[in-house]
């Protein structure tokens, strides 16, 4: 990345973390991946039991799906068409959205923004 992408990440990260905290969460911006798991690493207390799930990105809502359901080998209208549809098929990759308004207890969630491009 060049130094106008780090610029433009940064500002964006701060821009997001206000935005949490207005609604009781916390977040935190990582330039690197490596950073990021360090970081993460550091919130687990020792001896603790972790449960790993993954995360949700616009492109897990339906910019990625058809590439993804094509790759893996599901017969679903996205993969004979190339765009998401509303479909109901039982093959779907694509059943769950979650969107999260805040939270009751401060702090509780915290969204770790890095700033280095993860892939799709």
């Amino acid at each position: 990345m060049d130094k106008n992408q780090i610029l433009w990440g940064d500002t964006v990260a701060k821009k997001i973390i206000k935005n949490l905290e207005k609604r009781r969460m916390a977040g935190s911006y990582a330039p690197t991946a490596a950073q990021a798991r360090d970081e993460i690493l550091s919130m687990i207390p020792e001896g603790a039991l972790v449960f790993r799930c993954g995360s949700m990105t616009a492109a897990n809502m339906g910019l990625v799906a058809p590439v993804n359901a094509a790759r893996i080998g599901v017969d679903t209208p996205c993969v004979k068409t190339g765009l998401c549809v509303d479909c109901r098929s039982p093959q779907r990759i694509c059943n769950m959205w979650s969107i999260i308004e805040g939270h009751m207890i401060k702090d509780r969630i915290h969204v770790i923004l890095v700033g280095e491009n993860l892939g799709y």
